[in-house]
């Protein structure tokens, strides 16, 4: 997967900076109650007078607190190394994807575009016990997400927002009769 694109990340800074909410938690997050951010921010990050890495971890910590957007996607293969989880965050129309093995990348313009990145690298259809939760999303989007994780094949499962779905004999995700 990719990393965090530092000058993608810091172009979007202005955008997220009109809400004040984004400026109280990135101020606490950088530890500078009084940082504001500058109007040639891109420009000082470029010839040093700012610290890159401070300021993006600062904003990423701050997306993944203010997150409107969210969506989880965790497997558990049963033994060490076959694990893990992906998340992604948005807020403000920035996304911001961690995974549990791999570096944060973004920022994404939307949703699906953070989305396309992981079902490329992980969803094959065969994550082991799939997960899915998300916050800002329909059940009829998160089954459209859950379509990707589980194995097409009759009896599969997946859980979705803590409800399982089952794969019928049509391959459709049903939810489970409890």
């Amino acid at each position: 997967m990719e990393e965090i694109d530092i000058n993608k990340l810091v172009d979007k800074l202005p955008l997220l900076w009109k809400s004040a909410k984004f400026r109280e938690h990135f101020r606490d997050n950088l530890g500078e109650e009084e940082f504001d951010l500058p109007r040639t921010v891109r420009h000082q990050v470029r010839v040093g007078k700012l610290n890159a890495s401070l300021i993006c971890d600062a904003a990423i910590f701050t997306i993944e607190e203010l997150a409107t957007v969210s969506l989880t996607i965790g497997w558990d293969g049963n033994f060490p190394g076959s694990s893990g989880a992906v998340w992604i965050f948005g807020f403000k129309g920035v996304f911001i994807m961690q995974g549990s093995d791999c570096e944060s990348s973004g920022p994404y313009a939307s949703l699906d575009d953070a989305y396309e990145l992981v079902y490329e690298s992980l969803a094959d259809g065969s994550l082991p016990n799939p997960e899915i939760s998300g916050e800002g999303f329909s059940l009829e989007d998160l089954l459209l997400f859950a379509e990707g994780t589980c194995e097409r094949v009759e009896g599969e499962s997946v859980l979705v927002n803590d409800e399982r779905y089952v794969r019928n004999a049509e391959l459709e995700l049903i939810q489970e009769d409890l």
